[in-house]
């Protein structure tokens, strides 16, 4: 069940009110985060709750915390982080940023939960694959002014190719991911 979602309006007066409390000790940290405070404040979620409501089952539990979990992925994504387990540590260490996402310092949520809430939006099978750490040994950069080599050449030629013939990717896996994504930033 889809728990309380936070309207824009409000989390937008919570996050001015949370960084007025925090402006004299910590400016040098909203400072530093103030490209992501203004992308969060003004990254309107609201359009996404009747777009994410079938995900959810009607009884049960209700899930909380939803737009604001949305809200730290995207954050994550502008720092690049290298992967959910490392942000959630960052959240707990940084309380503006943890305020960014929309979260009370104390009440952090796990990164189970953003693993779950995740999954709730792939739409396909899960991978039977065990999850893979990323390689931590960096490949050769090419030289300036060079590009990386293909690894599969004529990709371009086969989408259009697919495009031509009628194919759609209506039943992909991530296209309520795509949605979101369109209704969000696009």
């Amino acid at each position: 069940m889809l728990g309380y979602w936070r309207p824009h309006d409000n989390f937008q007066n919570w996050l001015v009110g949370k960084l007025q409390l925090l402006m004299p000790g910590l400016e040098p940290q909203i400072l530093f985060h103030a490209k992501v405070l203004e992308k969060v404040y003004t990254l309107n979620l609201d359009p996404l709750k009747d777009l994410v409501a079938n995900c959810y089952s009607p009884i049960g539990r209700p899930a909380q915390k939803q737009p604001e979990l949305l809200r730290a992925l995207v954050v994550m994504t502008h720092y690049s982080n290298d992967g959910i387990t490392r942000f959630v540590e960052r959240l707990h260490h940084d309380p503006v940023l943890a305020i960014a996402c929309g979260f009370e310092f104390d009440s952090i949520p796990g990164e189970g939960t953003f693993y779950d809430f995740l999954h709730r939006f792939w739409l396909g099978e899960a991978s039977s694959k065990a999850v893979q750490k990323p390689d931590s040994i960096r490949k050769k950069k090419p030289a300036a002014g060079e590009k990386l080599p293909e690894k599969k050449s004529g990709i371009v030629a086969e989408l259009v190719e697919k495009i031509l013939a009628g194919e759609t990717w209506e039943n992909r896996p991530e296209r309520l991911l795509q949605k979101i994504l369109v209704e969000c930033a696009v």
